[in-house]
């Protein structure tokens, strides 16, 4: 995973969270975020993605799809 930063990451988990703001609707942030998610999958790391409006009006919601996310992975 050389060479990319995520914004939080759970090695217990392999779970890497990426909040993205306005600027990844721009053309150039979503091809890099799309390579940039492609080799981090390729390392074994899930990614999942929350809007920072979302972060921001509903923490509660994002902390429940967090553990839903790890809750329904573990069951495969």
């Amino acid at each position: 995973m050389k060479g990319f930063v995520l914004d939080f990451y759970c090695p217990e988990e392999q779970l890497g969270i990426e909040i993205d703001g306005g600027i990844h609707k721009l053309p150039g942030v979503l091809r890099r975020d799309g390579f940039k998610e492609s080799i981090i999958k390729k390392e074994g790391i899930d990614l999942i993605r929350f809007s920072s409006d979302d972060v921001l009006n509903y923490p509660e919601d994002v902390v429940d799809a967090i553990i839903g996310f790890i809750r329904f992975k573990k069951q495969f």
